[in-house]
């Protein structure tokens, strides 16, 4: 199969007409793949040189595919791609076993080639979807891991609602100096109001919404796994 890009999609299979089907439909719309005939080559893979697999495709008959054990190996090595498994007709027990446990979709055999590319195209659109929250997520992070102590502790209770007298009374400055760094802040974070402030806090994760509202997280810890 001729590469288009980098490979996107790892396949797990082993039976010569199935690879043979899927061959011929991945490369009709120009998907690349990397193909593995075993569960342990695609981890022992993924171990080794982390691809960013938008989706995974893989026959739970293939050996060492058990559908469970297949996506928690993957998110172990902290590879979580959509996973779609190909199952014999009528396996109902393994498909809502799979589908409890993280699998994206399943299929089963003898699948329809145009459901399965349907299925393969969701699966990439999520994962880039994904992709995009994560790198967003960095950013803001990085934005408010620029802020020093001091305007970090003001944005904290900036986004707990407190005014620039409570603010100051809460950390023995002036209500002036308040509004100094509550204007750093916002500069250096790029919010526009304090709504935007708040919004950006939490989908940096530095905050969590809880019943009395939003709730600071450790500045470190939120950094780093905003990741």
């Amino acid at each position: 199969m001729n590469a288009v890009t980098s490979p996107n999609i790892a396949v797990v299979e082993n039976d010569e007409a199935i690879l043979t089907t899927l061959e011929e439909l991945f490369y009709s719309v120009r998907i690349d793949a990397r193909w593995f005939e075993t569960a342990g080559e695609a981890l022992l893979a993924a171990s080794r040189s982390r691809p960013c697999w938008q989706c995974v495709l893989a026959d739970a008959d293939a050996p060492g595919v058990d559908g469970v054990r297949f996506i928690h190996s993957l998110r172990q090595q902290g590879i979580v791609p959509p996973v779609i498994l190909l199952l014999e007709p009528n396996d109902v027990s393994t498909a809502v076993d799979a589908l409890k446990n993280g699998a994206t979709d399943v299929l089963e055999k003898p699948f329809n080639g145009q459901v399965l590319l349907d299925a393969v195209h969701d699966a990439q659109q999520f994962a880039r979807s994904v992709s995009r929250s994560r790198e967003r997520r960095r950013d803001l992070s990085a934005r408010f891991k620029g802020l020093t102590s001091r305007e970090y502790e003001v944005a904290v209770v900036t986004i707990q609602g407190f005014s620039n007298r409570e603010i100051a009374k809460t950390l023995g400055i002036s209500p002036k100096t308040v509004e100094v760094y509550r204007s750093r802040v916002m500069h250096k974070t790029g919010a526009g109001s304090l709504c935007d402030l708040i919004r950006m806090a939490i989908k940096a994760d530095l905050v969590r919404l809880g019943d009395n509202g939003a709730r600071p997280r450790n500045r470190d810890m939120a950094v780093c796994n905003a990741g």
